[in-house]
């Protein structure tokens, strides 16, 4: 079960709120349909003892902050107002510093932080701020956006893959073309290293290097490790197996490309290290459930993901 915490700031929007909960909520129902169990649990927080929000008819139930986090959260999802951060992070709040140190004490237990709105960005680049270097801090991996809905899908895709996430968003926004709702894939290994240098040196030598052959053997010898004891490691460390993980290194090279270059579906293929634009195709399709013409098609327009 991922237990999956938003902690709402005094001026947050409950639509955000709200439309990223009902997300998680239909991902359990896609994956219950599917045989599945129920995977994710909302639970809601104020840093005050109220216990009910209310703003624009929408009520959203939410607890008091706990004093401590002693159990693990799969992402802290901080909501917040605003419309400019730059001030706010040269001059936080008492109210934020309050809120950006708990989360700072509550780090270890938190795989991912994710903001909606400038003041919960300030909340959490100023916990992240408090941490000393070194020190352990499990999985940081920081995303704002103004939308609940997109970090709900992209937290339910990186989780259980972009077809499930794909469901979902056809049930959020039916139209003819409900897959414009996810957001552009990222490979997800940055919030998968558990910290871990070595795995981090690698996954970005990997992203530097991926016209190279990079087969098991090839990977340990850059990590300095035997192969079985290079496996083992790197997928305690993120999850994937190393094959798996080159796999979406190269798909996100391939999203970036399509999303900000001219290229053709062939060249892109080819300078992400796929060997043919068929076998990128496949892995389009096995990742993400669609096809690489049909991601194109969607972002290549837009011009790149800020």
């Amino acid at each position: 079960m991922y237990d999956v915490w938003f902690l709402l700031l005094a001026d947050f929007e409950p639509f955000d709120a709200s439309a990223a909960i009902h997300a998680f909520s239909v991902a359990n129902d896609v994956l219950r349909e599917a045989g599945g169990s129920d995977v994710y649990r909302t639970r809601c927080f104020t840093a005050n003892r109220q216990s009910t929000r209310k703003k624009l008819d929408l009520t959203i139930e939410a607890s008091a902050l706990p004093d401590e986090l002693a159990h693990p959260v799969r992402a802290l999802i901080v909501v917040g107002g605003g419309t400019s951060a730059a001030k706010s992070l040269r001059m936080p709040s008492s109210h934020q510093l309050e809120l950006s140190t708990w989360i700072a004490r509550a780090r270890a237990h938190i795989a991912s932080f994710n903001s909606i709105g400038a003041d919960g960005f300030v909340v959490l680049q100023t916990a992240l701020a408090m941490i000393p270097p070194g020190a352990p801090s499990g999985v940081r991996e920081v995303v704002m956006t103004s939308a609940g809905m997109d970090v709900a899908l992209r937290l339910i895709a990186q989780d259980q893959g972009y077809p499930v996430a794909l469901k979902v968003a056809m049930r959020l926004a039916p139209s003819p073309d409900p897959v414009q709702a996810l957001s552009r894939f990222r490979s997800g290994l940055s919030g998968r290293t558990g910290g871990d240098e070595r795995v981090i040196a690698l996954n970005h030598w990997i992203a530097q290097n991926l016209r190279q052959t990079l087969n098991v053997q090839r990977l340990a010898d850059q990590a300095l490790m035997s192969t079985r004891t290079f496996a083992r490691h790197y997928r305690r460390a993120t999850g994937y197996t190393p094959a798996r993980a080159v796999e979406r290194i190269r798909l996100e090279h391939a999203c970036c490309a399509m999303e900000s270059t001219l290229l053709s579906l062939k060249a892109i293929a080819l300078r992400s290290g796929f060997s043919s634009e068929e076998i990128m195709r496949r892995a389009f399709m096995r990742v993400l459930g669609i096809a690489p013409s049909q991601y194109k098609r969607m972002f290549a327009d837009q011009g790149p993901w800020a």
